[in-house]
């Protein structure tokens, strides 16, 4: 979706439902980064936090597989990999309501999966994290019916 709807509608939302400025804007950020973070490894400087997990590549302190959103216009970001890890982790909730495999995969709004997403989300004192559970949770609506892999249920007929 665009800026309008995941940041701009999200801090609307929260200013609606009394969070302070500062924190209204950083759930808005939050939840507008998860179309912008296109970046798959970030290397730490410094050294990170005891309680904080991070990976170790080249002998430095990393974070990988970070992208949650890939290029669009780059074919080679179409692989099963970025898909698993970013378009249905954080676009394409899974609904879980057909037998079919392919079509349990479909986005369906408010399904179970994204509720107890949200709720848990809730339960912890998190504003980036209930932000980017906010994206997942709008994406529920805007993409329902769709997978986040490629497969013939996201076929459209009759349009």
């Amino acid at each position: 979706m665009k800026v309008d709807a995941h940041y701009y509608a999200v801090l609307a939302f929260c200013g609606a439902c009394g969070f302070s400025k500062g924190s209204a804007h950083k759930v808005a950020y939050a939840s507008q980064f998860v179309d912008d973070a296109k970046i798959n490894h970030i290397v730490i400087r410094g050294f990170p936090p005891q309680d904080v997990q991070h990976d170790v590549i080249d002998n430095q302190p990393s974070f990988f597989n970070m992208a949650t959103c890939h290029s669009y216009t780059r074919t080679k970001t179409y692989n099963y990999s970025a898909m698993i890890n970013n378009t249905c982790a954080f676009h394409f909730v899974p609904g879980c309501k057909e037998k079919n495999f392919a079509k349990k995969l479909r986005c369906t709004e408010e399904s179970p999966v994204i509720k107890d997403i949200l709720t848990e989300s809730l339960e912890q004192d998190n504003l980036v994290k209930f932000g980017i559970v906010l994206h997942a949770y709008a994406d529920t609506f805007s993409h329902q019916g769709f997978s986040g892999l490629l497969s013939k249920v996201n076929d459209i007929k009759e349009c």
